[in-house]
């Protein structure tokens, strides 16, 4: 799946903007989407397994994943 390069920068601007926000954006190849996660507003887009799944890329503040924006 390709991503628009804006995607990618609201994506990064998202997870990245404060880090008490608790925010992450992951970018699902498999899927060909973007989910956003927030603890702050309570906002969770993701689907339960998307952390285990290897075509997903996840960036921002409390990230677990292995791979990072």
């Amino acid at each position: 799946m390709i991503f628009k390069l804006t995607d990618i920068e609201d994506a990064y601007l998202f997870a990245n903007a404060d880090p008490d926000f608790g925010s992450q954006a992951i970018l699902c190849r498999d899927a060909g989407e973007i989910y956003y996660v927030s603890e702050f507003s309570g906002l969770n887009e993701a689907p339960e397994d998307v952390f285990d799944n290897d075509a997903c890329i996840a960036g921002g503040s409390g990230v677990g994943p292995r791979k990072m924006l």
